[in-house]
């Protein structure tokens, strides 16, 4: 694979010295920075411009991964959207982990199983194919097998008046948090939340200030450990936790999703990332000359599949690994914990989920390959392939970040300057930082402190005999 040109998170570097001028103490009606500029926060849809992706040379993946007919059906669904082949096989991995469910485990030491959970976020322009393509590669079936059972309840005179979480379900495509964990309460082997926008599952999050804890149970949800999420009802022990997530996101609201609180608190590093690059979009006479009857039986072939694993979803099993695949898929871990001692916190968060992300994509592709995974070891070509989709996974993750980092940086800065600008007169650094400190971590409160000192746009001064104070610079 070639990952050069990716877009790197970069790190601002110290400025050396500085000569700074017109350090005067900030008067608002001469300050650089205007009243209105800097109100826009870490949720603004500042554009990352229409050619993001220009320039860059995105990750392929090596095909022979899946059964050739298998892939001659991704490549037609893409072809016919006009989009690479990559996201045809992140699509079905999303349904297939929803289809799986939680009562599967691979075991990787004494103390350590996973389940096949995938949280992925589909990245493209608005309008670029990333809601038909989730449906063509697995989407459409799990909505039949949600009919079917539909069907099945009202054949067996289910009361009308039942609790609609009692039905049995796959997924649901909308609801708060609460409204999912009752959905999850009624189905124990785990429920799917998908989304058009990937950011409506975030939305709203938290809304009611000092109550709820919505984003630490979605944080939660992805460790699939047993839990309990009570109400005032009811206990609601939840003994199999599995929601995986999946949906689009458009690349211009990227940084919404990679903003710096979710880099604290880890959301982000949770989500893998796959890209949607347009091609070159079919002649009449090109479609014509796709084969059909190929076609069908890929499609055919992806149903079986996805019906082998609802099949065996509601059956507990915990899969062992050949000693050979195991070895290997440590291997692979091991070079993510050394490349996260060299990242800064942001990609190195992304790196360790990474690597948690080695068992469950093994585990789902064991049950995607064999034909009876329940009684077999995940072997080393299937470890073999799981790192081909890992090398994926972390060649879109920094493209990204790197997507994202400049519009949270600039962001952070303008939060900074609006800090000052609302003080009484200069401040001290103790306070400053303690109000930044909730939206900007300490050690990247230094580095961009630094910059704007560097680039004239605020002084160190004193204040009541103290020279640790930060005030905005005045215009020249």
């Amino acid at each position: 694979m070639n990952y050069s040109n990716i877009n790197h998170l970069h790190l601002l570097e110290d400025r050396g010295s500085r000569e700074l001028k017109n350090c005067e103490p900030f008067e608002s009606t001469e300050s650089e920075v205007e009243e209105g500029n800097l109100a826009k926060t870490l949720d603004d849809n500042t554009s990352l411009g229409s050619s993001e992706l220009s320039g860059l040379n995105l990750p392929e993946f090596i095909r022979n991964i899946f059964d050739p007919d298998l892939e001659s059906y991704f490549d037609k669904v893409v072809r016919r959207l006009a989009l690479n082949y990559e996201p045809a096989v992140v699509s079905f991995m999303a349904n297939a982990s929803a289809a799986l469910g939680g009562a599967k485990m691979l075991r990787i030491n004494d103390g350590w199983t996973e389940k096949g959970c995938l949280w992925i976020a589909l990245t493209g322009k608005s309008g670029s194919g990333k809601t038909p393509l989730l449906k063509s590669c697995g989407g459409a079936f799990l909505d039949s097998i949600e009919h079917k059972w539909s069907e099945e309840s009202k054949a067996e005179k289910i009361e009308e008046n039942e609790n609609v979480a009692d039905k049995k379900r796959l997924k649901i495509d909308g609801g708060t948090i609460e409204s999912l964990l009752e959905f999850h309460s009624h189905n124990p082997f785990g429920i799917s939340r998908t989304a058009d926008e990937f950011l409506s599952i975030t939305k709203g999050l938290n809304q009611f200030k000092n109550y709820g804890n919505d984003k630490e149970i979605l944080l939660t949800l992805w460790n699939c450990s047993s839990s309990n999420y009570p109400t005032l009802k009811s206990p609601r022990y939840i003994p199999n936790v599995f929601v995986p997530l999946s949906g689009g996101i458009q690349t211009e609201r990227l940084k919404e999703l990679i903003k710096q609180e979710s880099i604290n608190d880890g959301f982000a590093a949770r989500i893998l990332f796959c890209y949607l690059e347009s091609q070159k979009p079919l002649t009449f006479e090109e479609d014509e000359k796709l084969n059909e009857s190929a076609e069908e039986v890929g499609k055919s072939m992806l149903n079986q599949i996805m019906q082998k694993l609802i099949d065996l979803r509601e059956i507990p099993n915990e899969t062992h690994m050949e000693k050979s695949a195991k070895k290997f898929l440590y291997d692979v871990g091991y070079e993510l914990d050394q490349m996260a001692l060299r990242e800064e916190d942001a990609i190195s968060h992304g790196l360790k989920k990474l690597k948690t992300y080695i068992y469950r994509i093994g585990l789902l592709l064991h049950y995607i390959f064999e034909e009876d995974p329940d009684n077999q070891l995940l072997s080393l070509k299937t470890a073999e392939k799981t790192k081909e989709l890992i090398e994926l996974f972390k060649a879109n993750m920094f493209i990204a970040y790197g997507l994202a980092e400049e519009s949270i940086q600039e962001t952070c800065r303008k939060i900074i300057l609006k800090t000052l600008q609302e003080a009484d007169g200069p401040m001290l650094a103790k306070d400053l930082k303690r109000k930044l400190e909730r939206k900007i971590k300490a050690k990247e409160q230094t580095k961009l402190l630094t910059e704007l000192e560097d680039e004239g746009k605020i002084c160190k001064g004193e204040k009541d005999g103290k020279a640790d104070t930060y005030f905005l610079a005045k215009k020249s």
